[in-house]
């Protein structure tokens, strides 16, 4: 059976979890990455990992220039394996499905794209890009032609796969899966047993964990202001762990205001992820409302694992808000409506029954609808292809 290729400069535990799965279920597979999540859950034979250059965050020139890097040592590698290798290739660089087409056109090699983010709508809706302005045109175009080449084009949610569908036109095969976290990785664990949480210090107090990127497209402004407006409550903290953009500015805003309630620590090593992600009885996701539809968050799903309960600061109209709206896991707040943020919170926190309620909910739905067996979905739609390769 050909083996599989998978292109992702930026491989968490999500997508290697993925590969894990992908190289057990077919007999071995190749992973290229600049960042290799060093967490194996799967026997590590079935698995070859190619270290690749990694994704450089520290400026406009630095990331262009890591993302080019990451694409000619890509190009290299397809171009190294055989004919009759499939290649999965990840959104991320955004360009990088080009190397699929240029194999599609030069060796008559077949691939599969795995959208997480929608490019350039999101730029786009972020304003960083004129929506007909020449590159994004051209973006798009080029969006067309090499998802309309892939085998599959899959994404993460039902209104992502919306919009995909708009601009890569009638040629384009999109199927959706799901996220998911691997719920006996990531587990509910109680203060007292956390030693994270013990190190904080705020093992008797409830916490509102936000973890992950802090860019453009995270919005937690409103998050601080009610953290302001909370600072004489002593059984509640704000704990942010993460990088990004934003980072600066919400330091400055702790130190100008000196939130004792807030804690802001960078990313931990991801083997910490059974401590940090449980630290939150109540876990924060966070998109500006002009991008809902173009991205999905996934951190999502590994708070429902923690068996945390969500808040979503997300508007109507998407997966996450649809999620907490359907399933009482927690609670949706509109972000242009800080108060209804803070009633959010002091209601959970006031409420200890309401609060387990979320939690429990949280939990059920990621052992029953959003756990690893979602990579089953993967392995069934790419059997076809394996099974009946490029002669």
């Amino acid at each position: 059976m050909p083996r599989i290729l998978m292109l992702n400069q930026v491989a968490g535990p999500l997508f290697r979890e993925l590969a894990e799965d992908l190289a057990v279920e077919f007999g071995g597979a190749d992973l290229l990455s600049g960042h290799l999540d060093d967490i194996a859950r799967q026997p590590q034979a079935a698995l070859r990992m190619i270290p690749g250059p990694d994704y450089d965050r520290r400026s406009l020139w630095r990331r262009a220039w890591s993302w080019c890097a990451f694409f000619l040592r890509a190009l290299r590698e397809v171009f190294r394996s055989d004919r009759d290798t499939l290649l999965l290739i990840v959104s991320n660089p955004p360009f990088l499905a080009a190397v699929g087409w240029i194999a599609a056109m030069f060796r008559g090699q077949r691939y599969c794209v795995l959208v997480y983010d929608l490019y350039p709508g999101v730029l786009v809706k972020l304003g960083q890009l004129r929506d007909q302005g020449l590159l994004a045109r051209g973006w798009r175009l080029f969006n067309r032609q090499v998802w309309g080449r892939a085998q599959i084009v899959f994404t993460i949610g039902a209104y992502m796969a919306e919009n995909l569908r708009r601009e890569g036109g009638q040629d384009c095969d999109v199927r959706v899966v799901p996220v998911w976290a691997d719920v006996e990785f990531v587990r509910p664990l109680p203060k007292e047993q956390n030693p994270f949480v013990q190190s904080l210090g705020w093992a008797d107090r409830t916490i509102v964990l936000y973890s992950g990127n802090l860019g453009d497209t995270h919005n937690l402004d409103s998050l601080l202001d009610v953290a302001n407006r909370l600072r004489g409550r002593d059984d509640l903290g704000f704990l942010i762990i993460g990088s990004g953009s934003k980072w600066a500015a919400l330091c400055a805003y702790v130190e100008e205001h000196q939130l004792q309630n807030v804690k802001l620590l960078p990313f931990q090593p991801e083997s910490m992820l059974p401590q940090t992600l449980p630290a939150g009885d109540v876990a924060v996701v966070s998109m500006e409302p002009a991008i809902a539809g173009y991205m999905v968050p996934s951190k999502s799903y590994y708070y429902l694992a923690a068996g945390s309960a969500l808040l979503a600061i997300v508007p109507p109209g998407n997966e996450v808000a649809d999620l907490v709206e359907q399933t009482e896991c927690g609670v949706r707040v509109d972000p242009d409506d800080p108060d209804a943020l803070f009633t959010a919170i002091v209601a959970m926190v006031e409420n200890p029954a309401l609060l387990a309620h979320y939690q429990r909910q949280a939990r059920t739905l990621a052992e029953r609808d959003f756990s690893r067996h979602n990579t089953t979905l993967f392995t069934d739609a790419i059997r076809p292809l394996l099974e009946h390769p490029v002669r």
